[in-house]
């Protein structure tokens, strides 16, 4: 960000001309119009939010790991009991494949791009190969929603409530499957370069956060201890305080 924080107060830098044009006239306009129509101040807005953006992108990466692991340990389990394998990415139980969207579309899908990936190599694929490509998605719509789903309702009860030892008794499993809901679609926000800066950015990140607290308590401290859109989410309370901007 090229503002700089004298004594609890921002300080514009001066502001390359050429930036709405660079990011798009459409674009830019959003920030001038929650800037008073100030292009020092909407630059500085428009930064802020790829700093925000860049600490929010690590604490949804840090979450996503920490939920794939731990429901792909339970899976495993699962998945050695029903059919005899735990590489179930490739040899899914039937009722774990049902799971996901289009009967394992999201399976298949995964291997493709793990054969790709590994083309050149000239390895077999293996259930990690196909695990990390799996998307955040398939892992949010695992959870049993209030339609009901046999197949996923039986997973979750033999399986994937044990993935979110940390939970509270209080922590419904729809409170969770929406805790995942709000960070996917959070996480889909950033990823195609969407502003956040209008969101409850602080909301956000307890969210993310009450999701890996879910998981355990060490997950938790590991996030805490690495983390930086937490401090970057106060951080702007204040430039918007400051600045006085009505951003909602």
């Amino acid at each position: 960000m090229n503002s700089r924080l004298r004594k609890g107060r921002y300080y514009a830098a001066p502001v390359n001309a050429k930036l709405a044009t660079l990011v798009s006239e459409p674009r830019f306009g959003k920030y001038l119009k929650h800037s008073r129509n100030d292009a020092e101040l909407a630059a500085d807005l428009y930064e802020f939010n790829l700093r925000l953006a860049g600490g929010a992108f690590k604490a949804i990466q840090m979450c996503e790991v920490i939920v794939r692991n731990a429901m792909d340990q339970q899976l495993r389990a699962w998945n050695q009991t029903a059919v005899g394998t735990e590489d179930w990415t490739l040899h899914p139980a039937p009722m774990l494949k049902a799971c996901f969207y289009d009967d394992g579309r999201d399976l298949t899908d995964a291997a493709s791009k793990a054969s790709k990936a590994l083309r050149k190599s000239g390895r077999t694929v293996g259930h990690d190969d196909v695990l990390a490509q799996m998307s955040f998605g398939a892992w949010r719509y695992l959870p049993p929603g209030r339609k009901p789903h046999m197949a996923k309702q039986r997973i979750w009860d033999e399986a994937l409530t044990h993935a979110f030892p940390g939970r509270q008794d209080r922590t419904t499993t729809d409170t969770l499957a929406q805790w995942l809901g709000i960070t996917y679609d959070f996480r889909n926000r950033v990823a195609h370069h969407e502003p956040i800066y209008h969101l409850d950015v602080a909301a956000k990140r307890r969210v993310i956060s009450d999701v890996i607290d879910a998981v355990s308590r060490d997950a938790k401290k590991w996030f805490i201890k690495n983390d930086e859109f937490g401090a970057q989410a106060q951080e702007f309370q204040r430039f918007v305080k400051e600045r006085r901007l009505r951003i909602s």
